[in-house]
């Protein structure tokens, strides 16, 4: 992917500091290269490709030290983070799609640990059923919404829940959304980095021809 310079002096506060300007790129490090699938790679992936900013995805062969799971994002501006929540949250700040209000950006953060929660007990078998996958949905529908310019915190939830939508540990189905969650899932499959993403034909988990619920 190669980034697209906005051109002309009134489109200057668009660019990004540092990293429109330079022929660094952002390093992922997940199984298979994400040639196999993207699994919790696959919101860092949108969120590079919404932003349209340059990276390579490597396998975890080469990955950096000082760090443990994958997906492990080397980011242009040094700092190597592993965890998807740290990582949406870095690139939600380097890339522009964070809230400027701290106590938002909290928020936003709590948001991505839910999400990180969520799966955690969606591949446990038997965990997320019934009562329990009812105010697992619930608790995200009270709290996302159709925006022009998603948060990071979008793209973590919206990988969560594709994800559990496709274990198979956990009937969770995009039919059981509430009618906001099930709107805003619908509107986050048509932004530009998930449609990005989708349109490489890599599906979310191994051994599931799915790409996205």
């Amino acid at each position: 992917l190669s980034a697209n310079l906005p051109n002309g002096p009134n489109q200057t506060e668009q660019l990004i500091p540092l990293l429109w300007y330079t022929s660094k790129m952002y390093e992922i490090y997940y199984w298979t290269a994400c040639q196999g699938f993207t699994g919790r790679a696959f919101a860092p992936l949108c969120m590079l490709e919404h932003a349209g900013v340059p990276y390579k995805i490597l396998g975890p062969e080469g990955k950096p030290g000082g760090v443990f799971a994958m997906p492990v994002i080397k980011s242009p501006n040094g700092p190597s983070v592993s965890q998807v929540a740290a990582i949406c949250h870095m690139l939600g700040h380097e890339l522009k799609m964070a809230p400027t209000d701290p106590s938002e950006d909290a928020k936003a953060l709590q948001l991505c640990l839910d999400a990180a929660d969520f799966v955690s007990e969606g591949d446990k078998e038997g965990k997320l059923e019934g009562e329990r996958k009812a105010k697992w949905l619930a608790h995200f529908d009270g709290l996302v919404k159709i925006q022009d310019s998603p948060t990071y915190s979008d793209f973590a939830i919206l990988q969560a829940l594709g994800m559990c939508s496709v274990f198979g540990s956990t009937s969770v189905s995009v039919t059981d959304f509430p009618a906001n969650l099930r709107a805003w899932y619908d509107h986050m499959k048509t932004t530009k980095g998930v449609q990005a993403v989708l349109a490489k034909k890599v599906p979310l988990m191994p051994k599931k021809d799915i790409l996205l619920p």
